[in-house]
């Protein structure tokens, strides 16, 4: 699970759009 950051990167920006 290393790629956690990639996903919550880009979840941040779509829950803010």
């Amino acid at each position: 699970m290393a790629s956690n950051k990639g996903w919550q990167e880009a979840i941040l920006i779509v829950q803010h759009t």
